[in-house]
């Protein structure tokens, strides 16, 4: 008895993880798939067509409080970004519109 109650219990999380993991999606023509937040979940990281706009020499003011979106490749951007090099955050990429 407690071996069919152990195997239940198997089945079950065998079911909660398969139903938690994202399969990469085939609707969307995509050469390469990169890990993104565990659980076997994966995002197309290809890159967007176009090019990172010319790094600005110096950081300007600003008075927008709109935050920059970080990202690690363009998969974390829209269609129409490039995920690039900020001179106001050193080290750091964020989505910016592609040339």
């Amino acid at each position: 008895m407690k071996t069919v109650g152990m195997s239940l219990v198997m089945l079950a999380l065998a079911t909660i993880v398969c139903a938690t993991s994202q399969a990469p999606p085939g609707d969307k023509l995509c050469t390469r798939y990169c890990p993104e937040g565990g659980f076997g979940n994966y995002i197309c990281c290809d890159d967007h067509p176009g090019q990172c706009p010319v790094l600005r020499p110096i950081c300007p003011e600003t008075r927008i409080s709109l935050r920059p979106v970080p990202c690690q490749h363009d998969g974390h951007c829209t269609d129409h970004q490039k995920c690039c090099y900020d001179v106001c955050l050193p080290g750091k990429k964020v989505c910016k519109p592609a040339n």
